[in-house]
């Protein structure tokens, strides 16, 4: 029995939408890109050194991945009304043609980001199983 199954919760997050800051946001990149820096710091004390043509194709993709979905998300944010809470007054034809065609965009740059990580896990199972 799961622990959210009761009505009462239900009742309280019914129709709810999380708005998450952008501050959150930048502290867990930040975090992620000082977990890459201590990962690729330890290999190389240990003579593991990682390949520097993967990690700058990947530092390269994740950097200009992140730089293209942060312009993207405040041009979508700056098409929206910031303090109404009912977007049906608007006119979706009108309002939002762009937005859709940003929120594409968005989505297949931040797909080409996520499978840039790959290229870190590639890196890090090459650096591990290299022979010494």
């Amino acid at each position: 029995m799961s622990l959210f199954t009761g009505a009462t919760f239900d009742i309280a997050l019914h129709d709810t939408y999380v708005v998450i800051p952008n501050w959150h946001i930048f502290i867990v990149l930040s975090f992620l890109f000082g977990l890459y820096f201590i990962v690729a710091y330890l290999l190389y004390k240990n003579s593991r050194a990682m390949r520097k043509v993967l990690g700058l194709i990947h530092w390269s993709i994740t950097v200009l991945g992140l730089i293209t979905s942060a312009l993207l998300v405040k041009n979508i944010i700056n098409e929206t009304p910031r303090r109404y809470y009912d977007y049906s007054v608007y006119d979706p034809e009108n309002t939002y043609s762009n937005s859709t065609d940003l929120n594409y965009v968005l989505g297949i740059v931040l797909i080409i980001t996520l499978i840039a990580q790959l290229l870190f896990v590639l890196n890090l199972v090459l650096a591990l199983t290299k022979k010494e």
